[in-house]
């Protein structure tokens, strides 16, 4: 049986025998085959299309033609639809022929008389190719938008006050100090005021201070001297020396301990630093932004936070409002994820459903920007469909994990699977993983492929878990809210 392809292809032969074997051909093997003897109606045609790439897989012709050849509609069609390929087909040629129309932009050249299966090989490479071309077109067209808006997407007046600030500090050598939540995107925004700013073709060099041992931190900052300690064989120097002219980054400096802030402080304010093993001072000129998730001046007051130091790094505060704050944001942040992981993934999915829309817009979002990308990406892979639905979502949802204090009881009493204050109250093994299980299969609305897949496990897998926890005595009889879903869902 012959595959189908249900691919287009524009046909520019003048023999009209041979263009009627060839639309017959491939016809008959899913093509849809447009046929025309004179290459300058399609070319009007493409010049006034609004997608010119998107009207054919790829372009047949024949080298001779009248009022235009093969050679000039290569030139023409490369600027008008660059990412779809070109076959030439010519009774005459021979290799000199061959290397100069690939030159100037064919994929293939095929001889007359064509040889049928050659061609159909050389059609199918041609529309394969087309498809990757536009998968590339779309993943470079993505990383340009995120280069461009260095990920950040500011419909709300909260965000566009954020960015206000860095465009007004980003020519300044004022040490910056940005406050945030985790994930609302603290680096991003340091990122973008290096990059804006006088100091953007020095180096960007960022660190998280929580993230590395106190010890090989001072050593990471600093620099040591050979010999300064056991396994320094060779001198290095620190990262304050590192990102000479340019940025240091220092994430999560809330974290640091007392000795390593008075260190850090005596830096900042002599603007040299020691190796560790060396007396000699070394001078950097380096622009300092630090960041922190924690609330300073309560880390102050209760003496986990040097005075002299916060106020040394506050000189021009920056704080990023969470992303429940700044819904208008929300929308089109998760359009531009789709965009990014669409192209990254080789996917097509063309939006969300309304409730899909909804549920984005009322969860709290307690892992701000992080989390919502995270979300869109794993709903991208994961989806089957050309459009992402609330259940794509909601495989994991966190924020039941994360909820502030002040939802704390609403999501409590929202959420089937409470375990209970009391020792009585708790449930066996079998009882609780019973109750999840009809709970997954009540907001799936009974479709056991759409349970299995979120509880990570096959249809077949699912029937026989459950029988096993039938079987294992959990008291459907004592706890109704235990029974599973009735035959309604088989």
């Amino acid at each position: 049986m012959e595959k189908k392809h249900n691919s287009r292809i524009l046909l520019l032969e003048d023999d009209e025998d041979l263009a009627l074997l060839l639309k017959e051909y491939f016809r008959g093997r899913g093509y849809k085959v447009d046929w025309y003897a004179d290459p300058l109606t399609p070319l009007s045609k493409l010049r006034k299309s609004e997608n010119p790439d998107g009207e054919y897989d790829v372009f047949l012709t024949d080298l001779k033609m009248p009022n235009m050849d093969g050679m000039a509609w290569i030139s023409h069609t490369k600027q008008l639809a660059p990412l779809t390929p070109v076959i030439l087909t010519t009774a005459h040629g021979g290799i000199e022929t061959a290397v100069e129309t690939i030159r100037a932009g064919a994929y293939d050249f095929v001889l007359k008389p064509i040889n049928f299966p050659q061609l159909s090989i050389s059609i199918e490479r041609a529309v394969a190719l087309k498809k990757l071309n536009i998968e590339n077109s779309s993943l470079r067209s993505t990383i340009q938008d995120t280069q461009k808006t260095n990920g950040l997407i500011a419909k709300s007046d909260a965000l566009k006050k954020v960015l206000d600030l860095v465009k007004r500090v980003a020519n300044s050598s004022a040490t910056i100090f940005i406050n945030g939540e985790s994930g609302s995107g603290k680096e991003v925004i340091s990122r973008l005021i290096h990059s804006t700013g006088s100091r953007a073709s020095g180096p960007f060099i960022p660190i998280n201070c929580s993230a590395i041992p106190e010890n090989l931190l001072e050593s990471e900052l600093f620099g040591y001297a050979k010999g300064a300690f056991t396994g320094a064989v060779a001198s290095k120097a620190g990262l304050f020396e590192a990102a000479n002219g340019g940025t240091l980054f220092l994430d999560e400096i809330g974290d640091l301990s007392l000795p390593l802030q008075a260190k850090i402080l005596r830096v900042l304010q002599e603007r040299k630093v020691n190796r560790i093993g060396e007396n000699e001072p070394r001078e950097f000129d380096v622009r300092i932004i630090t960041a922190t998730h924690k609330n300073l001046i309560e880390e102050v007051r209760e003496k986990r936070f040097r005075e002299d130091l916060f106020f040394r790094l506050n000189v021009i505060p920056i704080n990023i409002p969470p992303l429940r704050n700044r819904k208008e944001d929300l929308i089109p942040l998760a359009e531009f994820f789709l965009k990014k992981f669409n192209a990254l993934n080789k996917k097509s999915i063309t939006g969300f459903t309304k409730k899909a829309l909804e549920y984005l817009y009322q969860n709290n979002w307690p892992g701000n920007v992080r989390e919502l990308e995270n979300a869109i990406e794993r709903a991208v892979v994961l989806s089957d469909s050309l459009i992402i639905d609330i259940e794509d979502l909601k495989l994991l949802d966190s924020s039941s994990l994360f909820y502030p204090k002040e939802n704390a009881t609403a999501a409590s009493s929202e959420n089937p699977l409470n375990f209970g204050d009391s020792i009585d109250s708790l449930p066996t093994l079998a009882d609780f993983n019973l109750k999840y299980i009809s709970h997954v299969l009540s907001k799936t609305n009974g479709v056991r492929e759409k349970a299995a897949r979120i509880l990570n496990i096959d249809r077949k897998t699912l029937y026989k878990r459950i029988a096993e926890l039938e079987g294992a005595g959990a008291t459907k009889a004592e706890n109704n809210d235990l029974e599973l879903p009735s035959a309604q869902y088989n």
